[in-house]
């Protein structure tokens, strides 16, 4: 069994002498490089587990798993998403040979995307390249999964931003009429933004007081929650039923029966949404200037300062586990005052009878 390097152009390669054949493996642009390869193969033949594989880009694996791992098992709203996301790995590594992947490669794209999006996108999107490697290495793509050891980016943990009763009412007041219950059911219902947007009139129940949270909204179209526990019901308040009941006399009529539409009848854009009307209505309330999504965490701190029980409050905002709850909200559960309001109930309970 024999080995040795050698240069075409300017790549280094390790050859392997196997039998009466000789095996090319391209190593890189060092001669470290291919030294590093033509290891890794000499031991392989040594212990007999060598496998020739086969020369794929990443661009064409990415397609291969698209279709065989993400319309299998991931439901229609994730498959854009995955697709999205896939589209800009190939954007990074496009026609890299698979096989030549590194641990190294993995980092350079990791830091790239910590200077360019927030460290929870950056996790995301780390997460789905170590398992597409993962996949790649059973489906015998490649002789070794380079995502392995590869630990995934810290995220700093930030403590929600809320608006308190008075802030709410502040910015309800300066919302535009058209979508002042939209708000007003984000603030009382805790829905995630694409939830709200995809509501329709066949979700809900006035005379019962629920929503059926059976939809959210993607570019335009209805699809299924992407999880099972955020499909749910969520309970809502005589008041916010009233408001709703007057709403629907007034809801522009929609092709897919929305509970809130845009002005002119179409599903809402909501990065647009935000720019035109929530953020404005922040800086005419005179509030804090807070993301769309801490009115869901507006939400669970109203229902804690109110005393929900914690495991009905994690069902209706729809977490996958009351551990997700305590994980972003435990710090209002520790809060002074509501400390001291749990302590009164103690001793109530206990010196009351």
């Amino acid at each position: 069994m024999r080995g040795s390097i050698a240069k075409k152009g300017n790549t280094y390669y390790a050859v392997i002498a196997i039998g009466s054949k000789r095996k090319w493996l391209r190593g890189g642009e060092t001669k470290k490089d291919a030294e590093r390869i033509l290891n890794e193969n000499l031991v392989a033949v040594q212990e007999g587990n060598f496998k020739d594989v086969q020369k794929v880009t990443f661009r064409e694996y990415g397609k291969i798993w698209i279709e065989s791992h993400v319309k299998s098992y991931i439901k229609e709203t994730g498959q854009m998403e995955y697709a999205h996301v896939v589209s800009r790995f190939t954007k990074h590594f496009g026609d890299a040979l698979l096989q030549n992947i590194t641990g190294a490669h993995i980092q350079t794209f990791m830091v790239k995307r910590l200077g360019e999006v927030q460290p929870s996108t950056a996790q995301r999107e780390v997460i789905i390249l170590k398992e597409i490697l993962k996949h790649a290495y059973q489906g015998g793509y490649t002789k070794r999964n380079p995502g392995e050891f590869i630990k995934n980016p810290h995220i700093p943990k930030k403590e929600v931003t809320i608006l308190d009763v008075p802030e709410a009412y502040k910015l309800l007041d300066k919302i535009h009429p058209h979508y002042r219950v939209a708000v007003l059911t984000a603030i009382l219902t805790g829905l995630r933004a694409n939830e709200l947007w995809g509501l329709t009139w066949d979700d809900i129940d006035l005379n019962t007081g629920k929503i059926h949270v059976r939809h959210s909204l993607w570019k335009g179209k209805l699809l299924e929650p992407k999880t099972e526990t955020s499909t749910r019901k969520v309970d809502i308040s005589p008041s916010l039923a009233l408001e709703l009941k007057k709403w629907k006399l007034q809801c522009p009529v929609s092709k897919l029966n929305l509970v809130f539409p845009s002005r002119r009848g179409v599903p809402v854009i909501h990065h647009n949404f935000v720019k035109c009307y929530f953020k404005p209505a922040l800086q005419e309330a005179g509030v804090k200037n807070v993301k769309w999504h801490s009115l869901r965490h507006t939400n669970a701190s109203i229902r804690i300062h109110s005393e929900q029980n914690p495991k009905y409050l994690s069902g209706q905002l729809g977490h996958s586990s009351i551990k997700t709850t305590y994980d972003l909200y435990g710090h209002i559960f520790n809060d002074a005052e509501f400390s001291e309001t749990q302590v009164s109930k103690l001793e109530s309970e206990f010196y009351g009878r």
